[in-house]
């Protein structure tokens, strides 16, 4: 910073004028940091942001730290970077001369969002009791994408059929519900859909005991019209399922169904009920 000073000396009939100049030197004044778009879009792709770092400094300032994230990106007063979600974040510099010898910081921050498309779209689901039984409970199906803005559209299949169009669903623990899950998002930047690279299966587990018979379909009420030839069987979906079959009457034991026993009769002679069986029965697996 220069100032000037006019000095008048006054004689008698005579005026001597003269001019002295007063240079004053300074440190870094109102550093400020900008940034620019080469097209005025922060789209990601093609093209590059200038992001320059201003002070008012006598000397000139010859030395710059630009940051990005509060790591130091470069020491130029100017630098160029490309338009990439990487380059998102906060922005600031600090200019010095040869009169302060200390960096000053600039009083503001530039806060750079590049916008992008979804990215990274996966799928994953989560039990509230951590296990797959068939019963209650439910099964929580998320779909995740990175995105900027934030993805507004989800869509989640099941089996290829459109199953909803929420970012979460919950479903029930049923075998109807078993089966390839997939979902696919999108924002304002594309509109287009962008599918997860990944799909999740989720298989309901269950064990259910069928008794049958080659008369008539069966209640556990039993009762004097039951059919003498009662099989019963165990239907299950998982690996070494088959198991031992407890069967109670009336809240006691009657007797266990060795899983080995090809034909399973829940009584322990198939031939015609007497009364003595009738009855309440359950079946329990072990």
């Amino acid at each position: 910073m220069e100032k000037t000073f006019l000095v008048c000396l006054v004689y008698a009939f005579a005026i001597d004028t003269s001019v002295l100049y007063i240079k004053v030197s300074d440190g870094p004044r109102n550093v400020r940091i900008a940034y620019a778009a080469d097209d005025e879009q922060l789209w990601e792709g093609s093209g590059y942001i200038t992001i320059r770092c201003n002070a008012d400094c006598n000397p000139l300032c010859d030395r710059y730290l630009i940051y990005h994230n509060d790591t130091l990106k470069d020491t130029s007063k100017e630098i160029k970077i490309t338009k990439t979600r990487e380059n998102s974040g906060r922005y600031y510099c600090s200019a010095s001369n040869s009169v302060g010898r200390g960096y000053v910081q600039s009083g503001n921050v530039a806060n750079i969002s590049i916008k992008y498309g979804p990215r990274n779209v996966s799928i994953e689901y989560t039990t509230d009791h951590g296990n797959l039984w068939e019963g209650h409970g439910y099964i929580t199906i998320r779909c995740n994408a990175d995105c900027n803005p934030p993805c507004d559209r989800y869509l989640i299949y099941h089996n290829d059929t459109l199953k909803d169009t929420s970012k979460e669903i919950k479903i029930t623990k049923t075998r109807e519900n078993s089966g390839r899950y997939f979902c696919s998002a999108s924002n304002s930047v594309r509109r287009g859909n962008v599918k997860s690279s990944t799909n999740v299966d989720i298989t309901v587990k269950y064990q259910t005991v069928i008794l049958k018979t080659d008369r008539k379909s069966l209640s556990m009420r039993i009762n004097s019209d039951l059919p003498t030839n009662v099989i019963c069987n165990i239907v299950c979906n998982y690996y070494n399922c088959q198991s031992d079959i407890k069967v109670w009457k009336d809240s006691t034991h009657y007797r266990t169904i060795p899983k080995s026993f090809r034909r399973k009769s829940i009584f322990d002679r198939r031939k015609a009920l007497s009364l003595g069986k009738l009855g309440n029965y359950s079946i329990f697996l072990n």
